[in-house]
């Protein structure tokens, strides 16, 4: 009976540790960070939440002139983007709809909140 309370006492104990220390899992895992575009210019670097948190996607150009090659935002991305970080001297234009559709916003400079264009942003493109 001496040996059964033991053993229930370091179950016991074992498991208050446990809950203690918390468990890894993947909701404790680093965010995850993408890359998106072609060339070797990163122009900007955008984030699912404000203050430059969460996940991120890094967007690459060829140059600051608008193309197509970032057209539309690949699919997780759309309507995600809560804060901006502007690299490389061009201007990131942000459009509500793919297509570069609907209403459009421009950031000259790093954003860490979007306000009216939070989630909002489905294409982008790049100018001087």
């Amino acid at each position: 009976m001496l040996r059964r309370l033991r053993s229930t006492g370091l179950l016991a104990g074992a498991a208050s540790l446990l809950l203690a220390l918390g468990t890894t899992g993947p909701a404790d895992a680093a965010p995850q960070h993408q890359r998106f575009g072609t060339g070797g210019n990163l122009v900007a670097i955008v984030y699912e939440h404000m203050n430059f948190q969460g996940a991120s996607l890094s967007l690459y150009s060829e140059s600051c002139v608008f193309g197509e090659q970032h057209q539309n935002l690949p699919g997780q991305w759309n309507d995600q983007i809560s804060s901006i970080r502007i690299l490389g001297g061009c201007d990131l234009r942000g459009y509500e709809h793919t297509d570069h559709g609907g209403n459009v916003a421009r950031w000259n400079r790093s954003s860490s909140y979007l306000a009216h264009w939070n989630d909002r942003i489905s294409s982008v493109g790049f100018r001087i």
